[in-house]
Formats: C-alpha cells, sequence, structure tokens
C-alpha cells in the first residue's frame, strides 16, 4: 500500500512536516514482522502500550519460529536500550475471554515475569489498576523505538489476533 501523504492535515496549530511518512497496514505477519524489524534496529529505548501484551507472543512465527517478543526485547536489553512497557491489567475484569487467555498482563509480588523488573538489562514494566475497571483503561497498542519510529495499530500482541490476509484459523 502506498504511503498516505497527509491529506487530512492542510492547516492548524501543529501543521504537517516534511519528511514523516504514514503507512496503513492490516494483518499482524506484515504488521509485527516491520515492528520486529525496527525492534532489531533500536538503539536508544523502546517504549511500548499495550491493553493485552503476551511476552511469548510470536511476532514472526514462520520466519523466526523461536523468537518471541520478550526475546527480541531482552536481547536489546542487553545491548544497552531501555525498554519500557505499560501494560493494562484487566486480569479480574475479562474472566473466561477465550481470546485473551494466553496473555500475560499481570505480576503480583508472588509471581514474576522472567526477564520483567529484575535490575539491569531486564525489562521495565508497569501494570495499570486504573479505578473504574474497563471505563478507566488505556486501549492504546504503541510502539516507539528511539522517537524516530512509532508503531500506533490495533493488533494485541497476543497469538490468537496474530494474522494473515487468508485469516486462515490455524495460521498462527
Amino acid at each position: 500500500m502506498a504511503a498516505l501523504s497527509g491529506f487530512w492535515a492542510k492547516s492548524g496549530k501543529y501543521p504537517p512536516r516534511t519528511g514523516n511518512l504514514t503507512r496503513i497496514l492490516i494483518d499482524g505477519d506484515e504488521s509485527f514482522r516491520l515492528i520486529a524489524e525496527d525492534i532489531e534496529k533500536a538503539h536508544n529505548f523502546i517504549y511500548i502500550t499495550g491493553a493485552f501484551i503476551n511476552l511469548d507472543f510470536r511476532p514472526r512465527p514462520h520466519t523466526h519460529p523461536g523468537e518471541t517478543l520478550r526475546s527480541l526485547l531482552l536481547a536489546k536489553t542487553k545491548a544497552g536500550v531501555r525498554v519500557h512497557i505499560h501494560f493494562w491489567n484487566p486480569h479480574d475484569k475479562l474472566l473466561g475471554h477465550e481470546l485473551l487467555k494466553d496473555t500475560v498482563t499481570r505480576c503480583d509480588d508472588d509471581e514474576r515475569l522472567a526477564g520483567v523488573n529484575s535490575g539491569p538489562q531486564s525489562i521495565s514494566a508497569r501494570w495499570d489498576d486504573a479505578p473504574g475497571g474497563m471505563l478507566g483503561c488505556h486501549h492504546q497498542k504503541t510502539f516507539v523505538m528511539d522517537g524516530t519510529v512509532a508503531w500506533v495499530g490495533g493488533i494485541n500482541s497476543v497469538q490468537n489476533y496474530w494474522d494473515t490476509s487468508r485469516h486462515d484459523i490455524l495460521d498462527r
């Protein structure tokens, strides 16, 4: 798909600037392949927000079968890149929601996630326990690398949401 030229932003308090690129991607295979490539290119920081994130999510399951979001991010922390994730914490609000059963969104004191909040060279994470339940939550899905690349989208980082243009239920 061709890049959009900013046709909707012609004037205003923050006028359009040259050098920006917007692409609309639909399916997880292309979106997460490109996100993973941008994670690999990061040198300074990676900031992620997510409504539903599984650190064992496989962003490129067909070309990098053993790779997970956790392994990608931990490789970057070991290279000195700061990695920060803000999770929404819906655990007690969405019991029984089948599509989200593989979501890793809780880290109680007695249940630590490997490689998370365990000192230098680990992923720094924070869980949002906003009051008001579903009405107070954030629903962002963003990846920002080095302040120069940002992904803003609608696909949760869980395997059940990963998809190809074929939409084959077994293609995960």
